[in-house]
């Protein structure tokens, strides 16, 4: 895309995402640098400041991979959807935790809660997914990024509100501190936003075809299921919690399980990818240009021998005929 052709409106993005990054930045270093004592919770602080970096060079890096080759090609263009993905991860990652009763500054930092910790991760790296997704794919204008990432991130939030709801996630992770259950949880939202980042994925076509592409989503509520079934298990085999007691009820690996279903759903291994940039069809056969009949030849690109006598007709071999050969 050149970028002799970026209008007013892009302009106009551009600066509000810079400036809306900023803030986003500022309030969530604020959120637990200005924490007393400084020495508190130094594993939370430290992946709370590597959380962002990490997530600008996963868009950054989807980008370079599934974006518009336009966008790619501009680098106003790719500064513009860059930024704009690190305003817009943050604000959904606050609704997707606040609506699980987790806050990052006093539950992850303040009280050391590392069951805290995982689901912010996994909430990040969630809405993250989405947003690469979003990009993936050609359209008309930066609305069509927005409205992509729009519906992947209520997706989200809604699989994130009903499974904390049902598997009770705001006691578990905020009372009972239950670290592999922030793991479990965790995993689920990163799986969750994968699955959701792939449905919203490819080229626009319109409305209706960004709304009937959401059945590509169908295996997040499956996953959903299926980890809530786990959920119920595991706390049959464990027990309630008792007061005051921080426990672990079973293990954490679940979560990776998790994240490598959706990857394998979303790479086409374990469903037909649908069609798009992110997953691109077969290239396409390579046919060879004629060659040049000036410079092959007037017999063209392959050498053609004359035909011998034996090829002749009769007639000819007749009229070819000398005295002596009658």
């Amino acid at each position: 895309m050149d970028d002799s052709g970026v209008g007013e409106a892009d302009i106009a993005l551009f600066l509000l995402s810079g400036f809306a990054f900023i803030v986003g930045l500022v309030l969530w270093y604020g959120s637990f640098w200005s924490i007393w004592p400084p020495g508190r919770a130094r594993h939370g602080r430290r992946w709370l400041a590597l959380l962002p970096i990490l997530s600008a060079a996963a868009i950054a890096g989807g980008m370079l991979r599934w974006a518009d080759p336009e966008v790619r090609d501009s680098w106003l263009y790719f500064g513009l959807y860059l930024l704009l993905g690190m305003a817009w991860v943050p604000v959904w990652l606050a609704a997707t935790v606040r609506c699980l009763g987790v806050y990052v500054g006093p539950d992850v930092v303040e009280r050391d809660n590392r069951a805290a910790l995982r689901v912010v991760a996994g909430a990040y790296a969630g809405q993250t997914a989405v947003y690469v997704g979003a990009n993936a794919g050609e359209g008309p204008g930066s609305w069509c990024v927005l409205a992509a990432a729009g519906l992947g991130s209520l997706l989200l939030l809604a699989a994130a509100m009903v499974a904390g709801w049902l598997a009770h996630a705001a006691e578990r992770v905020t009372v009972e501190r239950d670290q592999a259950f922030g793991a479990r949880f965790g995993g689920l939202l990163a799986a969750c936003g994968v699955l959701a980042g792939r449905a919203v994925a490819g080229d626009w076509e319109s409305w209706g075809g960004l709304f009937a592409d959401t059945v590509e989503a169908w295996p997040l509520p499956v996953l959903v299921a299926a980890a809530l079934l786990l959920e119920r298990w595991l706390a049959g085999l464990h027990g309630p919690a008792e007061p005051g007691v921080h426990r672990a009820s079973g293990p954490a690996f679940p979560g990776l399980l998790y994240m490598a279903a959706a990857a394998a759903f979303a790479s086409g291994l374990l469903a037909p990818a649908p069609s798009g940039p992110w997953f691109p069809d077969d290239p396409p056969a390579v046919v060879p240009e004629p060659a040049d009949p000036a410079a092959a030849g007037a017999d063209g690109p392959w050498p053609v021998e004359a035909p011998g006598p034996e090829a002749a007709s009769g007639f000819e071999r007749e009229q070819g005929a000398g005295p002596a050969d009658l």
